[in-house]
């Protein structure tokens, strides 16, 4: 059964593998078991994210990575937008091929060094003269090694209240998300665990398509927040690589 399985707080918590996870990912891959590597994060071009796991000896190829980046490029390009980024530089090489003079859409991502009046007043003026208003998530927050941080669903938040925007949401726990990246794994949504952290983005988000959801106690999880979600994980797992040892070991076999 292939599984889809997040970065953030699932792979690494900050700069650091969770414990065996290395190894875990090594052996779904000598299993032949056919995966994709999927992220919400906006502040790391995919070639980036590959190139950091990989710096941690994570064994992976560049298609294997799925973005939310990714998958925001092909909705702007498909609606011939426009567009201003908030975003953070390093990752615009993503959208070498998009427009930006005159903007009829406006981009948010995880980008703090753009979170200022100015920048987030010109995006609002876009919008507030009709344009689009796209977010690559809307997390609240995300873990570090330092702690839980803002992330950019506050921004996004406010652009819509202060715009009457809503914004399209384009990375988890938006359904068309994880269809594209079912398709660019070629598996059928019953047939795949989805593996991550945030019972909300990752779980719920990918049992709403028919995934089966995994939720690891790492990264962002806690107790607290899984008991006030309502949210029912087909899995609990300690660590990404229990659930590898217990689907390799057969016990989630259909």
């Amino acid at each position: 059964m292939p599984v889809l399985i997040d970065v953030s707080g699932t792979l690494l918590v900050g700069d650091v593998p969770t414990a065996g996870a290395v190894e875990a990912l090594q052996r779904l891959r000598e299993a032949g078991v056919p995966f994709r590597i999927i992220t919400n994060t906006s502040k790391e071009s995919r070639q980036a994210i590959v190139d950091r796991l990989r710096k941690h000896n994570f064994d992976v190829r560049d298609e294997e990575v799925f973005t939310a980046l990714s998958a925001t490029r092909r909705l702007i390009l498909s609606r011939n937008l426009r567009c201003a980024f908030l975003l953070r530089d390093s990752v615009m090489q993503d959208f070498e091929d998009v427009e930006q003079s005159n903007p009829n859409a406006v981009v948010v991502g995880l980008a703090p060094e753009k979170f200022d009046y100015a920048h987030m007043n010109a995006a609002f003026h876009i919008l507030f003269q009709g344009g689009t208003l796209i977010a690559i998530n809307k997390s609240r927050y995300y873990k570090t090694e330092h702690g839980n941080d803002l992330a950019a669903g506050s921004v996004v938040a406010a652009l819509e209240y202060a715009s009457g925007k809503e914004a399209t949401i384009v990375g988890k726990p938006s359904p068309d998300f994880f269809k594209l990246a079912l398709d660019d794994l070629g598996s059928s949504a019953a047939d795949t665990f989805m593996i991550g952290d945030d019972i909300n983005d990752d779980v719920a988000g990918a049992q709403r398509v028919g995934c089966r959801g995994v939720l690891v106690q790492t990264g962002k999880y806690t107790a607290h927040v899984l008991e006030q979600s309502g949210v029912q994980p087909d899995v609990i797992a300690p660590t990404f690589a229990d659930f590898v040892d217990r689907f390799l070991g057969g016990e989630f076999a259909q």
